[in-house]
């Protein structure tokens, strides 16, 4: 298997226009897609010896947030391998800035990996690389390329040992949406639009499965009340697509917590004693908890039936994070006990804010 090193050039791309429409709205999208597997340092070895820590990014560029990531790679990884999915540009570029910058020469390896077709899943040799990560990075692009190439492969089953094992795992768009207990996975090529889902709640677009099922290889990050990311389900570049009534969506048919995550925003979450989660809130947007959340636990989101097909729910709570209300970090048993900062319903599929000036974004 050929290894670029460092100074080989980047292998030409493959980059696509396509245009999608969900029935209510059109819309132009591109996708570029690299080629390789770039490395620095040694081969991953498999001892597993990183730090448990989530990093969830809500999509943005990838020199952006060095702070968080910095803090990621050096203490998520202890010097360990750290393993980079990506599909887009500069993917040799990527290989170089988290082995030099974040985490600061100190991980024992780099590694980065475009996974597009079922034959690399199957490949003993990529999935030994994935086995032996301290860090997983999932990269953007969408849900459905994760889970139509990984199902049923030997590749499927690596992620499933990370989570249950000492490794930091973090992800950016797409790769944070298929962390959750549940995720909406894409259509190829066909990402569901804000408006659409609440008007269309059962359309084959708006496919929510729960960890577990074939494609989605993380259910150990939600599998118990004390799991990290147990009862939630992740959107991303929320406010900046106008993301509300399909996270509200979403939630509602998998019974969960939606969190949405703005783009430049992340959510770190790293362990806080034996039973609890640490959330601090890096970048320049905000995180936003909905669904219904009394002062005590957290309940999925139930207050939700069907009028003329679209979805209509009861009075929903909204809180929303950013990185100076969450300074210093907050316990994830207290995070539902915050009032709330926007109270919402969905009326036949449109969705209404009751106390915030008309914005659903604060």
């Amino acid at each position: 298997m050929l290894i670029p090193q460092p100074g080989d050039s980047e292998p030409e791309s493959i980059e696509l226009q396509y245009q999608v429409t969900d029935g209510l709205d059109t819309n132009w999208n591109y996708v570029s897609i690299s080629h390789g597997l770039y490395r620095r340092g040694a081969s991953p070895d498999s001892r597993h010896l990183g730090q448990k820590m989530y990093l969830l990014d809500g999509g943005n560029d990838w020199e952006s947030m060095a702070d968080v990531k910095q803090r990621f790679f050096t203490t998520g990884s202890a010097g360990g391998d750290i393993v980079l999915f990506g599909r887009g540009l500069e993917q040799q570029d990527r290989v170089n800035s988290a082995f030099d910058d974040y985490a600061q020469g100190t991980a024992r390896s780099v590694t980065g990996l475009n996974i597009t077709l079922r034959e690399q899943c199957n490949d003993p040799r990529l999935s030994r690389i994935v086995d032996g990560a301290d860090v997983l990075w999932l990269g953007g692009g969408a849900q459905s390329f994760y889970t139509s190439r990984w199902a049923g492969t030997l590749m499927a089953a690596s992620p499933v040992r990370a989570a249950a094992s000492p490794v930091a795992i973090g992800g950016t768009s797409a790769g944070l949406a298929v962390l959750g207990q549940f995720a909406c996975v894409d259509l190829p090529w066909d990402s569901v639009r804000g408006s659409f889902a609440p008007q269309r709640p059962f359309d084959t677009r708006v496919n929510v499965l729960p960890q577990g099922s074939p494609g989605l290889p993380f259910a150990s990050l939600s599998t118990g009340l004390n799991s990290p990311l147990s009862g939630f389900l992740f959107d991303t570049h929320f406010s900046s697509r106008d993301r509300m009534g399909r996270l509200i969506t979403f939630a509602a048919r998998s019974r969960t917590i939606g969190i949405g995550v703005d783009e430049e925003t992340s959510l770190l979450v790293e362990p806080a004693g034996r039973n609890d989660w640490r959330w601090s809130v890096y970048g320049e947007g905000s995180v936003y908890l909905v669904g219904q959340m009394p002062s005590r636990g957290l309940r999925a989101l139930n207050a939700w039936f069907l009028q003329d097909s679209r979805l209509t729910t009861g009075e929903l709570s909204v809180i929303r994070l950013d990185a100076g209300r969450t300074a210093g970090g907050l316990l994830r048993s207290n995070v539902f006990t915050l009032a709330a900062d926007d109270r919402i319903k969905v009326i036949t599929g449109t969705v209404f804010t009751l106390n915030n000036g008309g914005s659903l974004y604060g």
